[in-house]
């Protein structure tokens, strides 16, 4: 469903597919924690933000978010405050695009 949607240009699903993906990992396979759980409620209710979800379970592991690139300053910023003050917890924010990845190149 997310590479249908990822060929198909439609970040609405692919982000509704993050949100709920990270209800399954959290509720059905219980990998996700408190810390994780706040910083993708904070992620999805930023504005600009198409969904989130934790990555990385059983470590702590990390969040990514799906965002309008025009929201992405203000979503860094809100996050930063947010989380912060919800957790005590000062988060490491990495914004990055996405790419093909590994390929040949000929």
């Amino acid at each position: 469903l997310a590479k249908a949607a990822m060929l198909a240009g439609d970040t609405v699903r692919l982000g509704q597919l993050l949100n709920e993906s990270h209800v399954s990992l959290r509720d059905d396979f219980e990998v996700s924690s408190a810390a994780l759980n706040a910083i993708v409620r904070i992620a999805q209710s930023q504005p600009g933000c198409f969904g989130a979800r934790m990555t990385g379970g059983g470590f702590g592991g990390c969040g990514v978010a799906l965002v309008k690139p025009a929201f992405v300053r203000d979503f860094v910023e809100q996050i930063n405050v947010q989380y912060q003050s919800e957790t005590t917890h000062s988060p490491a924010i990495y914004v990055c695009a996405a790419s093909n990845g590994a390929e040949v190149v000929v």
